[in-house]
């Protein structure tokens, strides 16, 4: 039997200032997503090569700026394998 390639409908992709692609963001529920409001996130993926320190990153989803809170807990914020692993968290939306 061949192993089945999962994917998720609620993946949207997390693109760095410059709009290259860097990771991934698995909302909660896609079909409440509103552009522009705050985001809850189920898990975000984002590679340590595209940033240091996650809490302070500023990356794009859908061409609107978000960033961590900076109140998020220690313990939602998992560095794995090279990637920054931030469970449950609302993103703020960042004013340009």
């Amino acid at each position: 039997m061949n192993p089945v390639t999962k994917t998720f409908t609620h993946d949207h992709v997390v693109r760095d200032p410059a709009g290259k692609p860097v990771g991934r963001a698995i909302l909660l529920n896609d079909r409440t997503y509103v552009e522009g409001a705050p985001v809850p996130v189920a898990v975000l993926l984002v590679p340590v090569t595209a940033t240091r320190n996650i809490r302070s990153f500023v990356f794009y989803i859908d061409g609107i700026a978000y960033r961590i809170p900076q109140d998020t807990p220690q313990g939602r914020i998992l560095l794995s394998e090279g990637m920054h692993k931030v469970n449950h968290v609302v993103l703020q939306q960042v004013n340009q």
